[in-house]
């Protein structure tokens, strides 16, 4: 239930009249009943490598009724489909829309990555939001998705999930992006990750200078 209501606080905020319906509709769709609605042909076509672009396609040019479903989705995926392939192609409709009511599903699923070759973290910037589609929808949806982020940083992270978030701040930035608390966020960080860097060194001094 508290996703819900994060959901109804976002449909208040929302000035854009489409996000507001989809939010909505994504709430009474949601607190019906009991049975959640599959479209199993979108759901499959979005998990499959071959078919994810033209479903993609599909999904937001028909948006007024697909969002919602995907939203839905986002708490109560369809059966019998590739959980990380579905996701992935709902973070390209997410992020073709910039789907402000998605953000909670977005952050949830960070780690959540296309196949790939070799670390994507030597590779371009580009490259990085090839690799992770949550990070790429959320920075496409831009500076609301960082007051997220931060909020979410708070509590525990894994250590990818926590990179790929301090990427998403950086990328909204560099991008024009507004987060009065970036500087604050992005400091902190440094500051972690410079920690790590400072015991670690020590250890290995202490292997160096102790060997067994």
């Amino acid at each position: 239930m508290e996703h819900y209501a994060l959901l109804a606080k976002l449909a208040v905020r929302s000035t854009r009249r489409r996000t507001c319906l989809a939010l909505l509709t994504a709430i009474a769709l949601a607190t019906c009943a009991g049975d959640v609605p599959h479209d199993d042909g979108l759901a499959r076509r979005l998990a499959d490598d071959r078919t994810r672009d033209s479903a993609v396609a599909q999904a937001v040019a028909s948006a007024d009724s697909s969002l919602p479903l995907l939203l839905l989705w986002a708490e109560h995926p369809p059966p019998q489909v590739g959980r990380d392939g579905l996701y992935i192609g709902m973070a390209d409709v997410f992020a073709r829309l910039r789907a402000r009511a998605a953000i909670p599903f977005l952050i949830r699923n960070l780690g959540v990555s296309r196949d790939q070759i070799g670390d994507p973290w030597l590779k371009t910037a580009k490259r990085i939001e090839d690799v992770y589609p949550m990070a790429a929808a959320l920075i496409a949806i831009g500076p609301e998705a960082c007051e997220a982020i931060a909020a979410a940083s708070e509590q525990p992270m894994r250590r990818e999930d926590r990179l790929v978030s301090i990427f998403v701040v950086a990328r909204v930035i560099s991008r024009g992006g507004s987060f009065p608390e970036a500087r604050e966020y992005l400091s902190s960080a440094a500051g972690q990750a410079f920690q790590e860097r400072l015991w670690a060194e020590e250890g290995l001094r202490q292997l160096d200078e102790n060997p067994h």
